[in-house]
């Protein structure tokens, strides 16, 4: 029985063999080494480390004390190009170090003032979002960044926000 594995083995290298001979043979012709030509280049001697103290500073900036500032929200709605009144405005101002949530209305002429002072230092983000909404449920949503700087006391924020018809 082994004798018979032996056959069945030999006739499948034969077979694999034969059938990669033709390929083998066309392409030995085709293939042709060429020597490449390499360099040595010697390591470079390793760097000695000398011990070194190390003086940690303390990174925070020492320039400004301040830790609010004045965020000042102005503006005027608009609908159908007139002055739009009574409109609800909900303000959402945020930095790392707190935030407020203020709801007013506008004015008869459509006019609105909004001092908020917020937790600020500088260099630091003060984001602030609005939501309007007319008393026939129009909607405006803006937003916006500012980035504290330390020279200003006051973070001036003026929009138009105009209702659209539809």
């Amino acid at each position: 029985m082994s004798n018979f594995f032996a056959k069945v083995w030999m006739g499948a290298i034969v077979s694999m063999l034969g059938s990669l001979l033709p390929f083998w043979a066309a392409h030995m012709h085709s293939t042709v080494l060429k020597p490449v030509v390499t360099v040595t280049v010697p390591a470079p001697a390793p760097v000695k480390r000398m011990a070194q103290a190390v003086h940690h500073v303390n990174s925070a900036p020492t320039v400004s004390v301040r830790s609010t500032v004045e965020c000042e929200l102005s503006g005027q709605t608009i609908y159908q190009g007139l002055p739009y009144g009574n409109a609800d405005i909900d303000f959402w101002i945020s930095s790392p170090r707190g935030e407020e949530l203020r709801h007013i209305k506008t004015q008869p002429d459509g006019t609105y003032h909004l001092v908020v002072t917020i937790p600020v230092k500088w260099d630091e983000p003060l984001d602030w979002e609005l939501k309007a909404q007319t008393t026939d449920l129009k909607m405006i949503h803006r937003s916006g960044r500012h980035i504290v700087r330390d020279d200003e006391p006051t973070v001036l924020v003026n929009n138009i926000l105009e209702f659209s018809a539809d």
